[in-house]
């Protein structure tokens, strides 16, 4: 395995206990200094488009997973009919 040279080890340094590494902090200085000497800010990387998929993406996957909880036990092999009507539902109170 190799190591890309200009990313920094992250792997915890055998002689301290895990109690020490929980607690290590960066000093304050030391982050400023960091900060200002940044030239690049954050990134847009999503656009509306993407965030919007997200977002309902996690409401049909939490509203059929909520609706699943209640009505698998009743559905029994036709549980996949379940997941549909779930979805359908989970999307339309998405959209």
């Amino acid at each position: 395995m190799t190591t890309s040279p200009t990313l920094p080890d992250r792997r915890p340094r055998p002689g301290l206990p895990l109690g020490s590494q929980l607690v290590r902090r960066k000093p304050l200085h030391q982050m400023a200094r960091e900060s200002e000497s940044a030239s690049t800010g954050l990134i847009r990387s999503f656009g509306l488009l993407q965030l919007t998929m997200i977002s309902v993406g996690a409401t049909l996957g939490t509203g059929i997973f909520v609706v699943l909880g209640d009505s698998v036990p009743l559905a029994g092999p036709a549980v996949w009919i379940s997941f549909v009507i779930a979805g359908v539902a989970a999307m339309l109170s998405a959209l």
